[in-house]
Protein backbone atom coordinates (compact mmCIF):
# COMPACT_ATOMS: atom_id res chain seq x y z
CA UNK A 1 0.00 0.00 0.00
CA UNK A 2 0.83 3.83 -0.27
CA UNK A 3 3.25 5.10 2.62
CA UNK A 4 2.37 8.34 4.19
CA UNK A 5 3.28 10.91 1.66
CA UNK A 6 1.06 11.04 -1.01
CA UNK A 7 -0.12 13.62 -3.46
CA UNK A 8 -4.33 13.75 -2.74
CA UNK A 9 -6.72 15.78 -5.02
CA UNK A 10 -10.60 16.13 -3.61
CA UNK A 11 -13.09 16.56 -6.18
CA UNK A 12 -15.27 20.11 -4.96
CA UNK A 13 -18.56 18.13 -6.66
CA UNK A 14 -19.14 16.93 -10.21
CA UNK A 15 -17.37 18.75 -12.44
CA UNK A 16 -14.42 19.58 -10.39
CA UNK A 17 -10.84 18.88 -11.42
CA UNK A 18 -7.80 19.43 -9.42
CA UNK A 19 -3.67 18.89 -10.58
CA UNK A 20 -0.79 18.31 -9.25
CA UNK A 21 2.08 20.14 -11.78
CA UNK A 22 6.06 20.02 -11.75
CA UNK A 23 7.60 21.89 -14.50
CA UNK A 24 11.15 20.46 -16.02
CA UNK A 25 13.02 21.45 -18.81
CA UNK A 26 13.75 18.50 -20.82
CA UNK A 27 16.49 17.55 -23.47
CA UNK A 28 15.37 15.81 -27.04
CA UNK A 29 14.08 12.50 -26.55
CA UNK A 30 11.51 10.08 -25.66
CA UNK A 31 10.32 10.34 -22.16
CA UNK A 32 7.85 7.65 -20.30
CA UNK A 33 6.15 8.80 -16.75
CA UNK A 34 4.69 6.07 -14.91
CA UNK A 35 2.81 6.58 -11.45
CA UNK A 36 0.30 4.64 -9.32
CA UNK A 37 -2.85 6.13 -8.14
CA UNK A 38 -5.55 4.79 -5.94
CA UNK A 39 -9.08 6.39 -5.25
CA UNK A 40 -10.44 6.62 -1.57
CA UNK A 41 -14.06 7.19 -0.50
CA UNK A 42 -15.34 6.91 -3.95
CA UNK A 43 -18.90 6.57 -4.53
CA UNK A 44 -18.11 3.80 -7.08
CA UNK A 45 -14.57 2.98 -5.69
CA UNK A 46 -13.54 0.18 -8.47
CA UNK A 47 -15.37 1.89 -11.23
CA UNK A 48 -13.25 5.38 -10.31
CA UNK A 49 -10.48 3.75 -10.55
CA UNK A 50 -10.32 2.32 -14.12
CA UNK A 51 -12.30 5.64 -15.46
CA UNK A 52 -10.42 8.29 -17.57
CA UNK A 53 -11.06 10.80 -14.73
CA UNK A 54 -7.64 9.71 -13.22
CA UNK A 55 -4.74 10.69 -15.45
CA UNK A 56 -1.17 11.03 -15.32
CA UNK A 57 0.54 13.41 -18.39
CA UNK A 58 2.37 16.03 -19.63
CA UNK A 59 1.59 19.33 -21.07
CA UNK A 60 2.46 17.77 -24.35
CA UNK A 61 -0.39 15.52 -24.36
CA UNK A 62 -3.03 13.39 -23.19
CA UNK A 63 -2.59 9.97 -23.91
CA UNK A 64 -2.45 7.57 -21.56
CA UNK A 65 -2.29 3.87 -20.64
CA UNK A 66 -4.50 2.55 -17.81
CA UNK A 67 -3.52 -0.68 -15.79
CA UNK A 68 -5.40 -2.17 -13.32
CA UNK A 69 -3.05 -2.87 -9.94
CA UNK A 70 -3.21 -5.42 -7.62
CA UNK A 71 -6.26 -3.96 -5.68
CA UNK A 72 -9.60 -2.95 -6.90
CA UNK A 73 -9.16 0.76 -6.28
CA UNK A 74 -5.42 1.12 -7.85
CA UNK A 75 -4.43 2.42 -11.12
CA UNK A 76 -1.12 2.20 -12.44
CA UNK A 77 -0.60 4.83 -15.74
CA UNK A 78 1.55 5.55 -17.91
CA UNK A 79 2.07 8.19 -20.57
CA UNK A 80 4.79 8.98 -23.44
CA UNK A 81 6.13 11.88 -25.26
CA UNK A 82 8.79 12.98 -27.60
CA UNK A 83 10.21 16.06 -27.21
CA UNK A 84 12.04 17.02 -30.71
CA UNK A 85 13.87 20.16 -29.30
CA UNK A 86 14.74 20.81 -25.49
CA UNK A 87 12.09 22.60 -23.54
CA UNK A 88 9.80 22.68 -20.40
CA UNK A 89 7.24 20.07 -19.97
CA UNK A 90 4.86 20.18 -17.19
CA UNK A 91 4.22 16.38 -15.74
CA UNK A 92 1.07 16.66 -14.34
CA UNK A 93 -0.99 14.18 -12.24
CA UNK A 94 -5.40 14.95 -12.31
CA UNK A 95 -7.93 13.70 -11.19
CA UNK A 96 -12.11 14.39 -11.96
CA UNK A 97 -13.99 11.64 -9.84
CA UNK A 98 -16.96 13.26 -8.51
CA UNK A 99 -16.66 12.00 -5.28
CA UNK A 100 -13.86 10.61 -2.80
CA UNK A 101 -10.78 11.32 -3.34
CA UNK A 102 -7.29 10.67 -5.50
CA UNK A 103 -4.04 9.44 -4.39
CA UNK A 104 -1.08 9.52 -6.03
CA UNK A 105 2.33 7.23 -4.56
CA UNK A 106 4.88 10.27 -5.22
CA UNK A 107 7.53 7.53 -4.61
CA UNK A 108 6.04 5.34 -7.63
CA UNK A 109 6.04 8.72 -9.82
CA UNK A 110 9.65 8.02 -12.65
CA UNK A 111 10.39 10.20 -15.49
CA UNK A 112 12.47 8.15 -17.76
CA UNK A 113 13.82 9.06 -21.39
CA UNK A 114 13.47 6.02 -23.22
CA UNK A 115 15.59 6.74 -26.60
CA UNK A 116 15.96 10.05 -28.76
CA UNK A 117 13.90 11.61 -30.92
CA UNK A 118 14.20 10.17 -34.16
Amino acid sequence: RFGTRHLQINPDGPGGRGSWRATILLNPGRYRLDGTARVVDAWQQEAAASSKEISLRSSLGESVHRERGTDNDEVRLRHEFVLASRQYVDLICESSIPSGRTVFDPESLTLSRTGDAR
